[in-house]
């Protein structure tokens, strides 16, 4: 396989597939690189330790501090004691904080962390019940005007009467032609 289809698989599959952590994974926050594909991991217990991170990942995934992987444990290496499974996105992260599985030691990552709801009545200040206040609200500006209902139904009912046009005087016929219609 070339490098950039190797390269172009890779990138789908840190992307698009998510992973949960399966019993001996784990998941650790990066805490400092130290060469050679090495890196310096914290588990959820505050154990600091090395893990490699696997051939297929080299030269196409960059790990900064602060970063989440999902890790394997293994049972040769003294210091190396886990091989990195899976560099975990924000996408990754929220899927599995979703599913309820992520360690609660570790902080989300702001893009992924929930927001609070906001409530604007909180804000607002007390109030009357909603009825009596879209009542007041109605009698206030009826006050203000001077007239009542009655007296703009009867004044809109003219207008539209006044508004209506006779066949004579169509608007859409040319000025100076009579009307044969």
């Amino acid at each position: 396989m070339s490098i950039v289809t190797k390269r172009k698989f890779v990138e789908h599959e840190i992307l698009n597939d998510f992973v949960l952590p399966k019993p001996p994974m784990f998941i650790a926050r990066i805490t400092a690189p130290r060469g050679n594909n090495l890196h310096e991991a914290e588990s959820e217990s505050g154990e600091r330790f090395l893990v490699s991170m696997t051939t297929k990942y080299r030269k196409h995934i960059w790990i900064k501090r602060g970063m989440y992987v999902l890790c394997e444990p293994i049972a040769e290496g003294k210091k190396v004691k886990a091989e990195i499974y899976r560099v975990l996105l924000d996408g990754n992260i929220k899927y599995i904080y979703d599913e309820g599985l992520w360690p609660s030691v570790f902080p989300l990552p702001p893009k992924v962390a929930p927001k609070p709801e906001y409530n604007i009545a909180e804000d607002l200040p007390p109030s009357t019940t909603e009825s009596s206040s879209s009542e007041s609200r109605n009698s206030s500006s009826e006050e203000q005007s001077g007239e009542t209902d009655e007296e703009n139904d009867g004044e809109e009912g003219k207008e539209e009467e006044e508004s209506a046009s006779t066949p004579e005087e169509d608007p859409s016929s040319m000025p100076g032609q009579k009307n044969i219609f």
